[in-house]
């Protein structure tokens, strides 16, 4: 789910490490040194990437070592550090740092020393690549808000905690939330929204695949007279903390810290919460304790355990690879199988048994054969290690086991969920009826739930829901979604009136 977000245990999500090899100039090794940006041509997609290098320095150790990074975009990965860079003639060859699967670039530097083309190699995969001097580019997608704006902009910092407060270890325990509040003229109260983004570290506009949905969404609500507030993720970008090792416990606090923060000001009124996937069940865990929350919007958020959503999660995402219905049921029963291991502490030999079992399926259901060739199988059965041990993290076990029903059965509130009908992370069937359940068992007497045609789990308008199309689709966030949202707030809470 932060995704993009649900962590779905599929081939395309287990196999995007990267290494790389490229080659620098033989004259003069240091005019390697900088930014460069370029492409692998994988098949049915080209993957754009960054990579930054920085020369030795005289006082690193050991002596000689040259550094660098690499962003992929569409992966998601942004500096992810590069380790054994070798610089040797007119060739270079490094690699990302703790990465399985053994990919690598091999290629020749331009004379001119402005581009490096070569070949890619990745498990069985062959294929090119290519670079070019000059910093990665962000794709401007047509939906981006562009200045001026007609409404103000405000960098904020929120405290999380005692910034001054230590733990047994002596490490800092509080910190500090970097956000955004965009407000519209006037000096209100206007209704107010805070933003929470889904599963993984995220910044203030949700950014990924090169879309910034929160940023579309920001714009068009405060275009309407509602303040929103949204903030990078703890440990994320510009705010302080540390994401690894968090569960959606500590993201209700931070969202909370962000409600105390709009209650002293003078031109917010009725304060509501706008989650997306993990982001909507963060907020009713903080609207179920909080009665300052006055409404929320849950996009694409989960209405049953944790446990049963991924298992529904990996049956739709084979399904909507080209899988037949019997084949992704047997996905479906092998992730049922793992997840219920993981939750009763299996020993982790069965777990990493039941995990190959999933991973083996979801292969043979969209048509492809199982790894044969001995160095492709030590890579997946590398990248598989690397999974089980993810398993272990304290996210995935709390959400593993986390009922959202408990929760939302306590929110009295207006609530609006949304879903894509074609969403296959959270599917709309199995979630939005029982978020509905849930609030009308507990008494609440203003729910609405809208499943919008055509749109996946991102809230982008496409043929279906494969999860191959966030990256390639223009479309950042439909604007049927958009207009439900805004309409429904100003319904309930309508907008103070311009000068």
């Amino acid at each position: 789910m932060k995704q993009h977000h649900t962590r779905a245990l599929t081939p395309a999500v287990i196999g995007l490490a990267l290494m790389l090899f490229g080659l620098a100039n033989p004259l003069l090794a240091t005019d390697l040194a900088g930014r460069w940006s370029g492409q692998i041509n994988t098949p049915g997609m080209a993957l754009r990437i960054g990579v930054n290098f920085s020369p030795p320095q005289a006082d690193a150790a050991p002596a000689g070592d040259w550094t660098g990074t690499i962003d992929i975009p569409q992966q998601g990965a942004k500096g992810l550090p590069l380790a054994d860079i070798e610089v040797e003639g007119d060739r270079v060859a490094f690699k990302i740092a703790n990465i399985p699967g053994d990919p690598a670039f091999s290629g020749v530097i331009a004379p001119d020393g402005q581009s490096i083309k070569g070949d890619f190699k990745q498990g069985g995969l062959n294929t090119t690549f290519s670079l070019d001097r000059g910093e990665l580019r962000k794709i401007r997608r047509p939906q981006d808000p562009v200045p001026p704006f007609p409404y103000h902009v405000e960098e904020i910092s929120i405290p999380v905690g005692s910034p001054d407060a230590q733990g047994e270890d002596g490490t800092p325990k509080g910190f500090f939330l970097s956000g955004t509040i965009t407000k519209p003229d006037g000096d209100g109260p206007f209704p107010s929204v805070i933003l929470i983004s889904g599963s993984g570290p995220q910044n203030r506009d949700q950014e990924l695949m090169d879309h910034r949905p929160f940023a579309v969404i920001a714009d068009h609500l405060t275009r309407a007279g509602i303040l929103v507030l949204r903030y990078d993720d703890r440990g994320t970008a510009k705010s302080g903390g540390t994401y690894a090792g968090s569960t959606m416990k500590d993201f209700a606090d931070d969202a909370e810290a962000c409600l105390r923060h709009l209650r002293g000001r003078a031109d917010v009124g009725p304060v509501g919460l706008i989650g997306h996937s993990e982001g909507g069940r963060v907020a009713p865990m903080l609207a179920a304790r909080d009665r300052d929350v006055r409404f929320l919007v849950l996009l694409a958020g989960p209405g049953v355990p944790g446990h049963e959503l991924m298992a529904r999660q990996n049956e739709l995402i084979v399904l909507a690879s080209g899988a037949t219905p019997e084949a992704a049921a047997e996905v479906r029963a092998a992730a049922a199988a793992l997840f219920a291991a993981v939750n009763d502490d299996a020993p982790r030999d069965r777990q990493m048994e039941l995990l190959r079992n999933l991973v083996e399926a979801q292969i043979i259901a969209v048509g492809q054969s199982v790894p044969e060739d001995e160095q492709q199988r030590a890579a997946l059965e590398e990248t598989l290690t690397q999974q089980a041990e993810n398993m272990q993290s304290p996210w995935f076990r709390h959400f593993l086991i986390d009922d959202p029903r408990p929760d939302l059965a306590r929110v009295q509130v207006p609530v609006l969920a949304l879903n894509g009908v074609l969403d296959v992370q959270v599917d709309p069937d199995q979630n939005l009826s029982a978020i509905a359940e849930a609030l009308k068992q507990g008494g609440n007497t203003d729910t609405t739930t809208l499943r919008l045609p055509g749109l996946n789990h991102l809230f982008q308008f496409v043929p279906n829901g494969s999860v191959a199309l966030y990256a390639t689709t223009p479309e950042t966030f439909n604007p049927s979604a958009l207009n439900a949202i805004r309409d429904w707030i100003l319904e309930r809470f309508p907008a103070p009136a311009s000068e």
